[in-house]
């Protein structure tokens, strides 16, 4: 996979459908995921509609580099530094606008872009996220306390559905564990909290063209955080997953890619 350097970190990324003409889109995975869980969302978007996608590790994540592994830079993680992050790979690549798509932690991300620079987003697509994670002071105080296996199974088994496989959320389980930074998950969910992250006295200022998919059954965000995100977001598109859950973009790809080609396309 090719990686580029942003804000002193390597930061892996896949291009799909590279000879496809138009604003690509950049889908952004969540909290203890990576860019290989929007991999089957890319590859239908390239086959169904002919669209230029990229993926992204964020830092901490995947195939990208840690913070803390890099002596003398900021080894902080926060929303904001994945946003920043997601312009510098804009920059590094040298793409003026994208189509910013966010999941979960990355939807807050999204988020974030459009409010540092709105101008790199021509349309904003936001999946099971939020305006902030709800989290109460006792949760928040497990995770840095509960083994990090621990953590990462109960935030995976609240993000698919209770009939799911255990052999597969297993396997998912442990493919995060071996390419998680445990400091940016555990950092990541107190930053995803309204102490340090609460978008909606800005979102009525967002003026980007924006859909926001929400799924019936999220048990992660829940589905009242996207019907907010479209109150609060003028002209804003709400599509409703039936019975869908938190991992849309794995369990229901092709209602989402529809969503998203309608929107793209429109």
């Amino acid at each position: 996979m090719p990686k580029i350097t942003v804000n002193s970190v390597e930061l892996d990324y896949e291009e799909f459908g590279a000879g496809n003409k138009g604003t690509p889109v950049l889908l952004q995975h969540g909290l203890g995921s990576q860019k290989k869980f929007m991999a089957p969302l890319a590859k239908l978007l390239v086959d169904k509609y002919n669209i230029h996608v990229y993926t992204l590790d964020l830092a901490g994540y995947g195939l990208s580099g840690r913070r803390e592994d890099k002596p003398g830079a900021d080894v902080s993680y926060s929303i904001e530094s994945f946003a920043r992050d997601i312009v510098g790979f804009l920059d590094g690549l040298g793409i003026k606008q994208v189509i910013l798509l966010g999941h979960s932690m990355g939807g807050m991300a999204a988020q974030m872009v459009v409010k540092i620079a709105p101008d790199r987003v021509e349309r904003l697509i936001l999946l099971a996220t939020a305006p902030c994670l709800k989290l109460s002071a006792v949760e928040l105080a497990m995770s840095k306390v509960l083994p990090f296996k621990a953590l990462v199974g109960m935030t995976f088994k609240r993000a698919f559905p209770p009939d799911y496989p255990k052999d597969k959320l297993d396997e998912a389980v442990n493919e995060s564990l071996q390419r998680t930074s445990r400091v940016a998950f555990v950092s990541d969910l107190a930053q995803m909290t309204r102490k340090h992250f609460f978008s909606e006295p800005w979102l009525p200022q967002v003026k980007v063209p924006t859909l926001v998919i929400g799924s019936e059954n999220d048990r992660s965000l829940g589905y009242e955080a996207s019907k907010r995100l479209h109150e609060l977001i003028p002209g804003s598109i709400l599509y409703t997953i039936k019975g869908g859950n938190h991992e849309a973009q794995l369990l229901h790809t092709e209602e989402v890619a529809t969503a998203i080609g309608k929107f793209v396309m429109a």
